[in-house]
C-alpha cells in the first residue's frame, strides 16, 4: 500500500478585522465556499454549536478534477486556534489556522496546512507543488478580502 506524500505550506496575512470576528468566521469552514476559489461549494453537516468534532463538506476543485472533502475540526481553542482535518476519496490534509493580535486593532493569520494526496495519486506530489502553492495563495489571498470586508 501507497503511503501519501505531503505538501506543506504556511502562509501569513494581517487583515483590519478584530481577532474573534476573525476566528468565529474561519472556524465555520463552510465559510470556506466565500474565500477559496477552489471551493465552489461547503455545507456543515451538523447543527451543533461549532468546536471538535463539527464535520464540513467541501467540494474541491483543482484543475478538471472535482472531489468532496469531508473536513472535521479536531483542535479548537478560540480564538486563538482551529485545526482541520479533511479526508477525501484522493485526498487528506490538515490545516492549523492560527489568529493572533494584529496592527491597529487587526489580527494576524497564520495558515499551515499539509496537503497530501493517497494511493498511486500521492506519486504526483512532487510535480504540483508549484500548483499547490498557487492554490494555496489563491486561497489565503480570497481570506484576507473576506476578513478585510467584515472589519
Amino acid at each position: 500500500m501507497l503511503r501519501s506524500m505531503t505538501h506543506r505550506v504556511e502562509r501569513v496575512i494581517e487583515t483590519a478585522c478584530s481577532l474573534e470576528r476573525a476566528f468565529d468566521f474561519v472556524a465555520d469552514f463552510s465559510s470556506t465556499e466565500e474565500w477559496d476559489p477552489g471551493i465552489p461549494n461547503a455545507r456543515r453537516l451538523d447543527d451543533r454549536p461549532i468546536g471538535v468534532g463539527s464535520r464540513f463538506e467541501l467540494l474541491s476543485r483543482f484543475g478538471s478534477t472535482e472531489q468532496t472533502i469531508v473536513y472535521e475540526i479536531t483542535a479548537f481553542d478560540p480564538p486563538n486556534s482551529v485545526t482541520f482535518v479533511g479526508d477525501g476519496k484522493r485526498f487528506r490534509g490538515t490545516d492549523v489556522i492560527s489568529f493572533a493580535p494584529g496592527r491597529d486593532g487587526g489580527t494576524q493569520v497564520t495558515y499551515e496546512a499539509d496537503l497530501g494526496l493517497k494511493g498511486l495519486s500521492s506519486l504526483a506530489v512532487p510535480f504540483i507543488r508549484g500548483r499547490l502553492d498557487e492554490m494555496s495563495d489563491r486561497a489565503v489571498a480570497g481570506l484576507k478580502t473576506a476578513l478585510d470586508a467584515r472589519a
